[in-house]
């Protein structure tokens, strides 16, 4: 008994979107976090999953099984690149400029 199902897109206009959503506004914002609370943005992955998943099901057209997969794949990256943007080694860039050029350690080293 063969079940051959109906083969849809996963890279669609709307999970595109999304990805991009989640590189303009939650990877700025997951950086910022943790230059101020030297901690990670907790669940950064499912907030634009669960949020663009709502949006579409209120405005009455659901993801499909294949767009919420190549969210859930691809959203590690925003994840991986921020990290190493903004701590450790050689990457430490955005960290040191922070502490350069941010009133709080302006404050903190009386400079």
């Amino acid at each position: 008994m063969s079940s051959e199902g109906e083969i849809r897109r996963g890279l669609t206009w709307r999970s595109l979107l999304a990805l991009i959503f989640s590189l303009a506004l939650i990877q700025p914002v997951m950086i910022y976090y943790y230059l101020i609370s030297a901690q990670w943005f907790p669940l950064q992955a499912w907030i634009v999953i669960l949020l663009w998943s709502e949006i579409a099901h209120f405005l009455g057209s659901p993801l499909t099984k294949q767009e919420l997969f190549i969210l859930l794949s691809f959203q590690w990256m925003a994840s991986y690149y921020a990290g190493i943007y903004s701590m450790g080694g050689a990457y430490d860039f955005l960290k040191n400029m922070y502490m350069a050029y941010s009133q709080p350690s302006y404050r903190m080293f009386q400079l």
